[in-house]
């Protein structure tokens, strides 16, 4: 079991270019925790292992190797109305600064988000995009929260450069209702 979790824990991270600092800070846990379980010097207890697949949007039985489904309806975040959190963290994320978007596009990203937010809508993604769309915007949430970091001069900054980066990933995804492995940098 262990070699099948270290192998999808990475995977996960991986799959987002996350460094291991970005995935402990997605899950909520600790950057040393994740550092640990990745390479198999301790095992996380339950409620790490529910942080990772909720933050991800995995099933607890996949990320384990119990099971080879990856995305079940129960492990990407569902309901039976709109979603208040989930469009409240959209919307924070596109009200941002740096978001490079004319009037059109913008117009079009109210419409994916409303349709993404709205449970009637939201079966026309697949559930790996639904997880892709999670991951992708709390990852924006944690660069834009940590921009206070930056020098008011330095606006090449890495964390920019991966904030335009992640930004249109979680546009084209929400616009498209289309999973990240379908993502073709143009």
């Amino acid at each position: 079991m262990l070699s099948t979790l270290q192998l999808r824990l990475k995977t996960l991270r991986n799959m987002y270019q996350l460094t291991v600092y970005d995935s402990a800070a997605l899950c909520g846990i600790g950057k040393s925790s994740v550092s640990y379980w990745e390479t198999g010097k301790r095992i996380p207890a339950i409620d790490g292992l529910y942080s990772i697949a909720t933050a991800y949007g995995v099933s607890l039985d996949w990320l384990c190797g119990v099971s080879d489904i990856r995305y079940t309806p129960d492990s990407v975040s569902t309901g039976e109305d709109e979603h208040p959190m989930e469009k409240e963290l959209l919307e924070e994320i596109l009200s941002f600064p740096f978001v490079p978007i004319n009037g059109e596009e913008c117009l079009m990203l109210e419409r994916a988000v409303e349709s993404y937010t709205h449970i009637s809508q939201r079966k026309y993604f697949p559930l790996e995009a639904r997880a892709d769309i999670l991951v992708i915007a709390h990852h924006l949430y944690n660069i834009f929260d940590s921009f206070g970091e930056l020098d008011e001069y330095d606006t090449e900054s890495t964390k920019i450069n991966d904030y335009e980066y992640y930004l249109s990933l979680l546009i084209w995804m929400l616009i498209n209702k289309s999973p990240l492995r379908s993502y073709k940098k143009e």
